[in-house]
């Protein structure tokens, strides 16, 4: 059985960089709507895994440090309640 290119441990992480840049230097020679859709879907696959990790070290954080009384806290849009009246400032 042989190995995928990008799955050879012995390439960089400069080699990886660089044979996505060649391949989709090669790419845009497609017809526009797929090349399009290509860099797209690359943007994509590397934004998700930028977005995983972040996550991933924000929890590692969270668990080496946990909170802190001072931490500030928001409530998401979808979960807040209407203010009363008592909520609001006089005047």
């Amino acid at each position: 059985m042989t190995t995928h290119p990008i799955d050879d441990d012995t390439r960089t992480n400069d080699d990886l960089v660089g044979e996505l840049f060649r391949r989709l230097f090669i790419m845009r020679g497609f017809h526009e709507p797929v090349f399009r859709a290509a860099l797209r879907d690359a943007i994509l696959v590397v934004a998700r895994a930028a977005h995983a990790e972040a996550e991933a070290r924000g929890r590692r954080v969270a668990e080496r440090t946990g909170s802190w009384p001072t931490d500030f806290s928001g409530t998401p849009w979808g979960q807040r309640r209407p203010t009363e009246g008592d909520d609001l400032p006089e005047g």
